[in-house]
């Protein structure tokens, strides 16, 4: 997009940023409360206070739950606000962001945004200064990188912005960005990229599939290896790694891997493994907290400004624990799970589709979303409901071996249901009859338990050579030897006691 373009998309922003608080209610002062969130709104959008996050974000908590907003009411709103009609091309893919993030989360979305696009801006009329004075420009970006970036951001880091014009190959780009302690790749470097692996993702078009996702696993990946190689790192990078591994896991949900290409350039840019960016975060925050214990007074004091001033961590002073992260995600995307279509799809339960938003939820954890679910969900039938968590915690388990007969696969699944419906939910199944059924007690959580240990256990291995020296894996394979002994044995043994599941759930 040309500058117009983005002073476009800002205006469109700051007017769906308004519907965001029209939608607000309050129980009492909501026309002041509301006066105030678009004020405030204006000194970030026109005079860069940032301070003006935290008195948002303490105003939209009085407001009442936007988990059921009717459409009709919005879709005025957006019509009276935007001047758009809500299903016009202009405004659209915007409405279409609202109804699933919700106001109060869509708003912080919408200035994230506009401060984005304000920074391209900035970059694009960089561009246009090179082009016609490289000199000035040069002097320009000495005297304004360090504001526009971090104070810890070495003035070298100019060249990636003197060069538009240059291609590089992909090796060649992380190399250069290395060595400029700069995660931020620039458009110009993503279409070599993107030219270099013969693909086209969709510039404009919100999805995984986007010029946005290549800046971001970029990033996180500049990131992860300057701290593997112990280097001084760009401390506002790894803030903005962690929202970018945030935004990933969110996004990532609504994609259906279905074109290798784009998997083989996507794992090029950085390997996330198995698309895990819970796992991601949890190995990024590791490095971050061995990393800090050596910061400066003035790099914690940085730290904790960017993590105030973060899209996940606003208003705190210390980055979430991956747990903490884990359940982030997960509420995020439960708000973001379209039951009445799901509903409207009975003849063909749309378990994949749920399976992805609830890939990061523990068993026990899905099984209260499910018990919350029977309350909440009229127009889902309470058969169809069941069938669908049973299926989706089920997936959990190691898939049954085909070489098994259809008469004996049928009468483990049905053994896998009952034993999910009383280990899990704690009621019958009501899907099918479940007399002379025999499921063992833990034979599903048993199940589920070791394949998830034996999962850490690979992963543990892969992630410790990460920049670790030969000494460090010898004495890791040594301290766990005893520990994938036992696992083993467990594995083999197959249905194991709580004891023993307490056992597996404590290793790696």
């Amino acid at each position: 997009m040309n500058i117009d373009e983005y002073q476009i998309e800002i205006q469109k922003l700051h007017k769906m940023y308004k519907v965001c608080v029209a939608l607000l209610e309050f129980e009492n002062d909501s026309i002041h409360r509301k006066h105030k969130l678009n004020v405030l709104a204006e000194e970030i959008i026109k005079k860069g206070n940032n301070n003006r996050y935290k008195t948002i974000s303490k105003i939209i908590q009085k407001a009442k739950d936007d988990t059921v907003i009717s459409s009709s009411k919005r879709d005025e709103l957006i019509k009276n606000i935007t001047g758009f009609n809500p299903i016009s091309d202009e405004i659209h893919k915007y409405v279409i962001e609202l109804a699933v993030s919700g106001p109060k989360t869509y708003m912080f979305e919408c200035l994230d945004k506009i401060k984005d696009y304000q920074e391209k801006i900035k970059q694009e009329r960089l561009r246009e200064v090179v082009r016609e004075d490289p000199k000035k420009a040069l002097r320009s970006m000495k005297e304004k990188t360090t504001h526009t970036y971090i104070e810890d951001t070495p003035t070298k880091t100019n060249k990636v912005y003197a060069s538009p014009k240059e291609e590089l190959t992909l090796k060649e780009i992380i190399k250069k960005h290395l060595k400029d302690n700069n995660p931020y790749i620039n458009n110009n470097e993503i279409e070599a990229i993107k030219k270099e692996f013969r693909i086209e993702f969709f510039k404009d078009e919100p999805g995984y599939l986007s010029n946005d996702t290549i800046k971001k696993l970029f990033m996180i990946r500049i990131v992860n290896e300057q701290m593997d190689r112990h280097e001084k790192v760009n401390i506002r990078g790894i803030v903005e790694s962690m929202d970018a591994i945030y935004d990933l896991a969110l996004i990532e949900m609504s994609y259906d891997k279905m074109n290798s290409k784009y998997e083989r350039v996507l794992n090029n840019i950085n390997y996330v493994r198995d698309r895990d960016y819970v796992e991601e975060y949890a190995k990024l925050y590791a490095k971050v907290q061995e990393a800090s214990s050596e910061f400066s007074d003035v790099d914690r004091e940085t730290l904790r400004t960017y993590i105030k001033e973060s899209k996940l961590m606003r208003d705190q002073t210390v980055l979430p624990t991956p747990d903490e992260f884990r359940q982030y995600v997960n509420d995020a995307a439960k708000r973001r799970v379209d039951w009445a279509a799901a509903a409207n799809r009975r003849s063909a339960v749309p378990t994949d589709s749920i399976t992805r938003y609830t890939r990061y939820m523990k068993p026990e954890e899905l099984a209260v979303y499910y018990h919350t679910l029977q309350f909440n969900l009229n127009d889902y039938d309470k058969a169809g409901l069941q069938s669908l968590f049973v299926n989706i915690i089920e997936r959990r388990m190691d898939p049954i071996g085909l070489d098994v007969d259809n008469e004996k696969r049928k009468t483990e699944t049905q053994r896998r249901y009952k034993a999910i419906s009383h280990e899990y939910l704690n009621e019958e199944p009501i899907m099918f009859d479940t007399r002379g059924v025999i499921a063992h007690p833990n034979y599903a959580k048993s199940n589920i338990e070791l394949k998830e240990a034996n999962k850490r256990a690979n992963i543990g291995k892969i992630y410790f050579r990460d920049g670790k020296t030969k000494r460090a894996i010898v004495f890791m394979n040594f301290k766990k030897l005893k520990e994938k002994a036992d696992l083993k044995k467990l594995t083999e043994k197959g249905v194991l006691t709580e004891d023993e599941i307490a056992i597996v759930r404590s290793m790696f």
